[in-house]
């Protein structure tokens, strides 16, 4: 485990420990440069790939092989120094919620209602962190728009998006059980519609109070 002093690996700590490993490895950066390394780690947790995975999900070959022996040189180093990374946060939570189911029962009663704005851009270890809170009291909306999901560079996944639209909002458990979810499409129509309405019952609101006569609604 971790102590609870860990510190945060920010981009630039990152950048740094892996070009100190590359050098250390006899790795050359004009053909496998640390941003491409560091892209791939990304991704790999993001979708709580470890290194062995990583391999066996890619083209054999230099390039993935010594991407992987980064991954598992950079992981070491990272916890030799009691340290996580961003990515870290989430992909140890998912381990942690896991692995100690105590832990996970205290945060679902916290978090009894759970919605999610911006859903298409939810990556796997996202929703499984969402998928795991909410599988106690099943009481989640999602408000997404697969029309503007802008971030797959940064890991988003429109599968976990679809895979609730295509299953009526029904995500399964180990139990089989269904977690009965709402997925609210917002499209800038109905926002514009929805903002009228408000800006209107204001008005009405606001009038009222000067009459002190209040509308039956």
């Amino acid at each position: 485990g971790y102590e609870t002093n860990f510190t945060i690996y920010d981009t630039d700590d990152q950048k740094t420990t892996i070009k100190q490993l590359c050098k250390r490895m006899n790795i050359d950066t004009k053909y496998l440069k640390e941003k491409t390394i560091l892209g791939a780690i990304s991704s790999c947790k993001n979708e709580m790939m470890d290194p062995d995975a990583y391999e066996r999900e890619n083209e054999p070959g230099p390039r993935t092989r010594q991407i992987a022996e980064v991954y598992r040189e950079y992981q070491k180093t990272l916890k030799k120094n009691n340290a996580l990374d961003f990515d870290d946060l989430l992909v140890k939570t998912v381990q942690l919620f896991k692995q100690c189911p105590d832990i996970l029962e205290n945060y679902q009663e916290r978090f009894r209602y759970i919605c999610v704005d911006e859903y298409q851009d939810t990556n796997t270890v996202q929703f499984e962190l969402i998928r795991l809170l909410a599988m106690k009291y099943r009481n989640l909306c999602v408000v997404g728009d697969d029309d503007h999901s802008i971030y797959k560079f940064r890991g988003a996944d429109l599968n976990t998006y679809f895979l609730a639209k295509e299953t009526n909002g029904e995500i399964f458990d180990d139990t089989d059980k269904p977690i009965s979810l709402d997925i609210l499409k917002n499209k800038m129509g109905n926002f514009d519609l929805n903002a009228r309405l408000l800006l209107a019952e204001e008005s009405i609101w606001r009038k009222s109070s000067e009459t002190n006569q209040y509308p039956n609604l």
